[in-house]
């Protein structure tokens, strides 16, 4: 900083601070002041021409237009490049002032992309004045007399006020320090700079050459009253401030010629050779990171970098860590951090103190302790004693220390020798184990020389701590050190294996145990078995079991769970009656671990059984056995047996258990018994969120939708932290029912609550996205999937496939499904499914194809996917052909729904006489699908006769669906039966039948829009009439009248056209026209099949509007494009 005006100083006043090219001294300041203060003095040396103040391109204005050749680019970089050395911060702040236009419309962010033929009107704002004010802050002052201050500025304190970094600085409290009043400095006296900036990056010019700072020709708007040299932000170390001219002369001539010493204290991971060298790289800013300054490649010479020099040389050498000084020889050099990597190391302590040895004023101290909670020494005192505080008084609190903090306990043990005793070592390593959160800290082992003790602590207290992935890393550097674990180690090792389910590893670790012969020991051993059963190894865990010296019942109580939890009942038995065999008697912990386990993996009658055998033995059931046994009776529906149960819980105290409450509410629930569910939750005294989670779930398992959303609505309102389970059963019982957009609600209000999903939550979500067709909203749950890295799991990637499916994007859903590391058959059914909808029966054979050559077998899902698709694409030899193969090839007989798409694909084929012949030859009663595709193959092709048995045996089976009575109505009316027709609405009247509304919904902008037929009260409805006119009209006139036999009502031709025009899938695509960019795609999605007449009008409006348009019916997806739909007018 060269100039410094108070503020409101006139600008003939600054006259010498603009003639002394350094920052001024405080002494310069209250001279300043006292001007200010005595506006009349007689001194006339403050006084220059007006002329003389530079511009700075405030209100600089320019019009011009892009002229680029090379795609797009920002806009502030665009006018940054008209406008000749002008930073881009200044531009921003114009941009943000809103003095910026393009095209004519005011832009706001920097960020906006300009294109070729853009036309962007700026003009650059006023320059404020810097200000700063005194402000009391804490000051580390290790020497002050008349002449100089010296402070031991901390890490990461801001030196002085900068755009960004208005108070809180050294220097405002230099001013509270000194008495001085407010200064502030007028940018406009200087050349523009770019002030985006947090570091120091610039210090003093001693004369024109810019000698003390890496200012790139351009000096730095700040305030810096004092200041002689420069020290980067988040560097720590001795500060020198001159109070008058005079030693604000000296020093900085002293620091020009280098004759103070300044000193860098540095560690590194690895050891640079040589051991002392000298740096010189060009130094200058990140472009990824502009606060940061870095070693640049390339010469320095065009503007971008500066040289900077430094010697260094090794102090010590700490296992393979070092500790070196290093020498700026330049002032360029002061950024210690950016060649570092020249030495091709890494910095441990990035950020860590530095200290600068000012000749005879100062002496080098400790480091900076603020914020431990056990420091009580003041800077006077340390300046005083010249004595270190003790590192064991600061590990002797019980607060929990920072990683930064430890780090410095830990240099301060380096700098005073101390680090070599065994006491303090430990000391700092347990504390550390103790008191530091292992996700933030697991890299402090690399700041010391562990032993295997050391290792051994740290491992250990991961592995307590569940961070097993620091435990696995911590082994990792153990064994790189060439350090062996011992049997105090091993079982934590393999426990991380086990939680983290890594088999490779863990095998790995068994490997070592035997060759070493840890494997006998009984805590490896106990910790082997509970790693294999963990990851369903349970052959290697009785393996284990059996080479075991001595075995006791933990062990076999928990071999038996596991061979409980696979299921395996066979050898869950045996295990667990050879306990008795070998005189070990069971405890409770033993029947706990079967019940728990069958339950578990399905088997509820043996998870009963076992509950039942326990209490023959004598033991009385405690919390845990209850809670586990009632799911198993829930799943198998003994209401009895259940009531038995809630009766031993109420004579043995355990109805306060609230695992026990939420149990007893879902065996309820799913026993079918509503309202003992509701007395099990209204019995509880207090409702916590598990019970609450229990209930709602049954109320969905019962069709109470609004009671379920009520409750949970109550329960929120009176403050209970719902988590993550409730909103997930609430978002699923939305989506089951038909409700989506208030599940997409549910899930933007879950987000706002702070509740994060999970892996279940996003299959819950993501159908509800696909029912209505909204993209972007399914776009934005995969995209946090992403980020959540949980789009590996299975049910995550098919509710995934599905969705992007269902949106009508089948490419993104292959994307998805090839992206799979792993598929099981619910992913092969999905891809399957998809392909049925889009009609594309090609790439479902091909799928189906390689599902059958991955090695699993396709289920009776998988061919009614396959089957649909071939019957959506007319391909009738091929699906009849997969028909007669499902039980003659593949071991699955034919259920009803693959009769039913057999009977579709036959009737779409014009073999109606085939369908129904088949229908009679059908081992099953033919339902109300089989029924239904006859009937709406009846519909396509005309036939009345087949029709009418057809709906004869619907309306026995389906007496109140309103869509079989139209069906055949339709019919009727294709043949132009109007009575007939009518007499099937009188009937409809007279049980109550009304027809279902037709209803679409479109997603514009990022909300869903849902549309009724003839819905009069949607806006823009007068603009969709008139353009479905225009389109009406244009049709016409290229021979395209309107499909009227689509009309049941018996009117006149032109009531038939307007009753057409509002039908809902027409009035949702008319309105994604007048509200998305043109050529935009626009997907739909509708509640009833498409009728002919708005298929034939919007392929009209795709090839008219060179637009990409998807609608998606109750029967398939249609594609259209260029006047062409994907169904080729088949469906």
């Amino acid at each position: 900083m060269r100039m410094l005006s108070l503020q409101s100083l006139s600008w003939s006043s600054v006259k010498p601070l603009l003639i002394n090219p350094r920052s001024p001294s405080l002494r310069q300041l209250r001279a300043a002041a006292h001007t200010y203060s005595n506006p009349n003095s007689d001194s006339d040396e403050f006084s220059e021409p007006s002329s003389a103040r530079p511009s700075n391109y405030s209100g600089v204005k320019i019009e011009e237009k892009v002229a680029l050749d090379s795609g797009k680019l920002r806009l502030d970089s665009w006018i940054a490049s008209r406008i000749n050395g002008i930073s881009r911060a200044r531009v921003q702040s114009s941009i943000r002032s809103g003095l910026v236009s393009v095209n004519g419309r005011v832009i706001n962010k920097a960020s906006h992309m300009v294109r070729l033929g853009d036309v962007v009107d700026c003009t650059i704002a006023e320059l404020q004045p810097l200000r700063a004010e005194p402000e009391d802050i804490p000051l580390d002052i290790v020497y002050e007399d008349e002449h100089v201050i010296v402070v031991n500025k901390p890490a990461h304190l801001v030196v002085h006020p900068a755009p960004g970094n208005a108070t809180g600085t050294l220097v405002n409290g230099i001013l509270h320090h000194c008495r001085l009043s407010t200064v502030s400095f007028n940018p406009e006296s200087l050349p523009e700079v770019d002030d985006d900036s947090g570091d120091e990056i610039s210090a003093l010019s001693l004369d024109q050459g810019q000698v003390g700072g890496i200012g790139f020709g351009q000096s730095e708007a700040s305030v810096r009253p004092g200041i002689v040299h420069r020290l980067d932000k988040g560097t720590s170390g001795l500060l020198v401030i001159a109070k008058d001219e005079h030693s604000h002369s000296h020093l900085s001539e002293q620091f020009k010629k280098h004759t103070i010493k300044r000193v860098y204290v540095s560690l590194t991971c690895g050891v640079p050779t040589p051991l002392s060298g000298r740096v010189d790289v060009p130094v200058g800013r990140d472009v990824n990171n502009r606060i940061r300054m870095i070693a640049t490649p390339g010469s320095a010479t065009q503007g971008r970098a500066r040289h900077a020099v430094s010697s260094w040389n090794m102090s010590s050498i700490l296992n393979s860590k070092a500790s070196f000084h290093s020498n700026p020889l330049n002032p360029i050099s002061d950024c210690n951090d950016t060649y570092r990597p020249s030495l091709g190391q890494k910095n441990i302590f990035s950020g860590m103190k530095t200290e600068d040895n000012i000749q005879s004023n100062t002496r080098k101290l400790g480091l900076d302790y603020c914020g431990s909670a056990s420091i009580n020494l003041t800077s006077e005192d340390r300046a005083r004693s010249r004595t270190y505080p003790d590192p064991l008084q600061l590990l002797s609190g019980s607060t929990r220390l920072s990683l930064s903090h430890a780090k410095q306990i830990h240099a301060q043990l380096l700098r005073t020798s101390l680090y070599d005793s065994p006491h303090y070592r430990t000391k700092l390593l347990l504390h550390h184990s103790k008191h530091i959160k292992f996700s933030d800290g697991k890299n402090l082992h690399h700041c010391l020389g562990l032993d295997l003790f050391s290792f051994t602590t740290l491992i250990n207290a991961s592995s307590k701590d569940n961070d097993f992935k620091t435990t696995l890393h911590l082994f990792h550097q153990m064994l790189i050190a060439g350090l062996y674990p011992d049997s105090h180690l091993l079982p934590s090792v393999v426990k991380a294996c086990a939680g983290l389910l890594v088999p490779r590893i863990g095998k790995q670790v068994h490997g070592f145990s035997l060759a070493s012969g840890l494997s006998l020991d009984p805590f490896v051993e106990s910790s082997l078995i509970h790693f294999y059963i963990k990851c369903d190894d349970l052959v290697s865990a009785h393996k284990v079991f059996d080479n075991m010296v001595g075995s006791d019942v933990v062990s076999w109580s928990a071999l038996a769970a596991g061979y409980a939890r696979k299921g395996d009942v066979v050898n869950a038995k045996k295990v667990f009656n050879e306990v008795r065999n070998l005189g070990f008697e069971p405890n409770i912990v033993s029947w706990n671990g079967m019940i728990a386990g069958f339950n578990q993996s399905g088997c509820f009658l043996q998870a009963v059984s076992m509950f039942q055998k326990m209490q023959y033995d004598g033991f009385t059931p405690d919390g845990t056995g209850i809670s586990s046994v009632l799911p198993a009776v829930g799943d198998l529906g003994y209401l009895n047996t259940g009531r038995q149960v809630h009766g031993l819980v109420i004579k043995t105290g355990f109805g306060v258990d609230k695992c026990i409450v939420s149990a007893l509410i879902d065996m309820y629930s799913k026993c079918g018994c509503p309202q003992e569910m509701l007395q099990a939750f209204e019995d509880t005294d207090q409702v916590d969120v598990g019970a609450c989670n229990a209930y709602i779930a049954g109320l969905t398992r019962h069709g109470l939708f609004d009671k379920a959303l009520l409750v949970f609505k109550e329960h929120r309102a009176r403050g209970m932290e719902l988590n993550v389970v409730s909103w997930t059963s609430v978002i699923a019982c939305c989506s089951q029912h038909g409700k989506d957009i208030e599940a997409l609600e549910l899930f933007r209000e879950m987000q706002a609550a702070g509740v994060k999903p999970n892996a279940v939550t996003i299959p819950c979500l993501l159908p509800a996205c696909g029912n209505i067709a909204a993209l972007m909203h399914g776009k934005a749950a995969h995209c946090f999937s992403l980020r959540r890295y949980i789009t590996d799991d299975v049910y995550v990637a098919s509710a995934l496939i599905d969705m992007y499916a269902n949106c009508g994007k089948i490419k993104e859903a292959r994307c998805c499904f090839d992206r799979m590391p792993a598929r099981n058959l619910v992913c092969w059914n999905a891809m399957l499914g998809g392909y049925a909808m889009h009609g594309k029966a090609k790439e479902a054979i091909e799928i189906f194809f390689w599902l059958q050559r991955s090695g699993q077998k396709p289920d009776s899902v998988s061919f009614t996917s396959l089957l649909s698709a071939c019957s959506q694409s007319g391909l009738t030899e091929e699906g009849y052909r997969y028909f007669e193969s499902m039980s003659k090839d593949h071991g699955v007989e034919p259920r009803i729904e693959h009769y039913a798409c057999i009977v579709s694909l036959l009737g779409r084929a014009g073999k109606l006489e085939d369908a129904y012949s088949l229908i009679t030859k059908m081992p099953y009663d033919p339902d109300a699908c089989v029924w239904g595709a006859l009937l709406s193959s009846c519909r396509l092709h005309h036939n009345m006769s087949l029709g009418e048995v057809a709906a004869a045996k619907l309306f026995e089976l389906e007496p109140v669906n309103p869509g079989n009575y139209i069906l055949l109505s339709n019919i009727y009316a294709s043949k132009g039966k109007w009575k007939d027709a009518d007499k099937i609405r009188d009937i409809m009247r007279e049980k109550g039948l009304k027809k279902n509304p037709g209803c679409s919904w479109i997603e514009v902008k990022n909300k869903v829009h849902m549309i009724l037929a003839g819905d009069k009260s949607l806006p823009q409805m007068a603009q969709i009439l008139d353009r479905l006119a225009k389109f009406s009209a244009e049709m016409k006139r290229e021979g395209c009248l309107p499909k009227t036999d689509w009309v049941l009502q018996d009117v006149e031709e032109q009531e038939k056209e307007h009753i057409l025009c509002g039908h809902s899938e027409k009035l949702a695509v008319i309105f994604g026209i007048l509200n998305t960019a043109e050529g935009s795609s626009l997907r739909v999605t509708k509640n009833l099949r498409i009728c002919g007449d708005c298929h034939a009008v919007i392929k009209f409006i795709s090839r008219s509007e060179r637009r990409e348009i998807f609608v998606r019916d109750t029967n398939r997806y249609h594609h259209f494009k260029d006047g062409e739909c994907s169904c080729q007018d088949y469906w």
